[in-house]
This record gives structure tokens, C-alpha cells and sequence, in this order.
């Protein structure tokens, strides 16, 4: 399932990511140096992984909506609003990878970063919706009855690692935990024959 390709390349861009997501922008940009091929690979995973995320979810709720429209319809429409937040991430971290590979001074590549994350404006900030993506898809996958009840509880722990941290153990906790969930509901549509 789409979604399970989606865990795994948020698995490698968060392998390749040499930054500290919590830090500013002129932390970062002094992180990216000496990384900014990794910094790049990362960018790339940031602006077309979120393919496979709106796919995975679509084609997730869709085989299940039966069981609440309205919670499938939410989970669709943040699916889409992360499909636009992420490359928008992604681009930022581009312009920071070009320009240390262009040895441009950390005081100009910031300071054009920071224009960049100012005129994005809420968008990074539509991010910290996708929580509530992953939280109308467990409830919906439980009340549907493609998950047993036991699902609610890995889905919880996995989202709430997400709200959490996005780096460190923690990052690398809810990846494993989104990994885990989300091959339990592939499996449980593989079995019943949802297999789009």
C-alpha cells in the first residue's frame, strides 16, 4: 500500500537529514554545511513523497468510508493540505542546500531562508494538521471494521510521538510505530481485497 512506501521514504529522508528541525534557520544553515547533498536528498524525498501519502490515503479511506464519510472526507482533504506543506519544507531546504554548495555566506543563505519561511506564511504551520490526518484514519480504519480495537492503541502511540518530536528517538518511534500501523491496515485490506 502507498501509505507503507510513504513510512519508508519518510524513513530514509529522516536518515539523510543532518538538521535539527527544532533549531532556527541560521542553525540549520550551519548544519547543512559539509551536508548539503544529504540536506538535498532530503528535499527530494520532502517534495515527492507526499504523492504516495495522498494515494495512501485516499485509497485507504475510500475502501472504508462506508463507516463515516465525514472522517474519511477530513482525513482526504489534511492529506492534501500535508501534500502542499511538505514540498513547501522541502523547497526551503533546497535553496539552504544551494547555497551552502555555492559557498554563499551563512549570514546571506539564512537570511534569504528566513524570507523564504516568512512569505511561505502559514504553511509550515498547516503541518501540525497532520495529526489529526492520521487520528480520522485510525478511528475510521477501527469503526469500519478493517482494525480490531487493539489498533487504536498503536495509533495513538504512534501519533502521539508525532506530536512529540519529528527527530531523535522519538522521531524514530513514531516512523517505526506509522510504519507498523499502516502495514496492519495494508494487510487487513490486502486480506478483505482492497488492494488499489
Amino acid at each position: 500500500m502507498k501509505l507503507n512506501f510513504w513510512i519508508v521514504l519518510m524513513m530514509i529522508g529522516t536518515a539523510l537529514d543532518p538538521l535539527d528541525d527544532e533549531a532556527g534557520i541560521a542553525t540549520q544553515v550551519g548544519q547543512a554545511v559539509g551536508h548539503a547533498g544529504h540536506v538535498q536528498a532530503m528535499a527530494f524525498v520532502e517534495i515527492f513523497a507526499p504523492v504516495l501519502l495522498v494515494g495512501g490515503v485516499l485509497t485507504l479511506v475510500g475502501a472504508i468510508r462506508h463507516k463515516g464519510a465525514a472522517l474519511a472526507n477530513l482525513a482526504g482533504v489534511l492529506a492534501l493540505i500535508s501534500a502542499v506543506v511538505y514540498p513547501a519544507i522541502g523547497l526551503i531546504h533546497l535553496i539552504e542546500a544551494a547555497f551552502v554548495r555555492a559557498g554563499t555566506d551563512a549570514s546571506v543563505t539564512t537570511s534569504i531562508a528566513d524570507q523564504f519561511d516568512s512569505l511561505a506564511g502559514p504553511l509550515p504551520a498547516l503541518f501540525l494538521l497532520q495529526p489529526l490526518m492520521y487520528l480520522a484514519m485510525v478511528v475510521l480504519a477501527w469503526r469500519s471494521g478493517l482494525l480490531p480495537k487493539a489498533s487504536l492503541v498503536l495509533g495513538a502511540a504512534f501519533i502521539a510521538c508525532l506530536v512529540v518530536a519529528h527527530d531523535g528517538p522519538v522521531g524514530w518511534a513514531s516512523l517505526l510505530l506509522g510504519a507498523a500501523w499502516t502495514a496492519w491496515a495494508a494487510w487487513a485490506l490486502v486480506r478483505r481485497g482492497d488492494t488499489n
